[in-house]
């Protein structure tokens, strides 16, 4: 006799709309992330239903995990200083698909060595002189996330002459 089933309220959908347009307008945002902001600015609505209403966002290109990755990549290397690893751990924690995060994070690795020298030279100024100094040096990169071999490798002093950097198509 009665439907018990929740009637979605357009006047709220409409809100919810709103809100999601006004937040793509100001920065990417990752699908899950968003998903947050709605349930928390929204907290009476039925999760599904915010969820649906994201899909189509993403369905139409108005959200993208892919465009969101690549922006928090560009970012975190070129602001940030951090190297893949920790770029990797912290798209990790923001819920992006591994598949997304292997794409974006370029596979060449001379972009990753050069920024692990950049860093390197920032905060050191110069090739280390002994091997405690070295050390030091290595375990800043380290914390920073770089590779093993790509601070092994921000230490050549001819790194510059000997990489050829390829951005992909997205950031060309």
């Amino acid at each position: 006799m009665f439907n018990r089933q929740a009637k979605k309220n357009p006047v709220e959908e409409n809100k919810i709309r709103i809100y999601i347009y006004r937040k793509l307008a100001e920065r990417e945002w990752g699908f899950e992330n968003l998903l947050d902001k709605i349930r928390s600015n929204f907290s009476g609505n039925d999760l599904s239903q915010c969820r649906d209403i994201l899909n189509e966002f993403a369905e139409d290109g108005s959200q993208s995990d892919h465009r969101y990755a690549l922006s928090y990549v560009r970012q975190c290397r070129d602001t940030r200083g951090y190297g893949p690893i920790k770029v990797k751990a912290k798209l990790m924690e923001h819920k992006i698909a591994s598949h997304v995060i292997d794409e974006v994070l370029h596979p060449n690795h001379a972009i990753w060595t050069l920024r692990a020298k950049e860093e390197r030279m920032k905060k050191f100024k110069g090739l280390p002189d002994n091997a405690k100094e070295k050390a030091k040096q290595s375990r800043f990169l380290q914390q920073r996330g770089f590779s093993f071999s790509q601070i092994n490798q921000s230490f050549d002093t001819d790194i510059d002459d000997a990489i050829e950097i390829t951005l992909p198509e997205d950031e060309e």
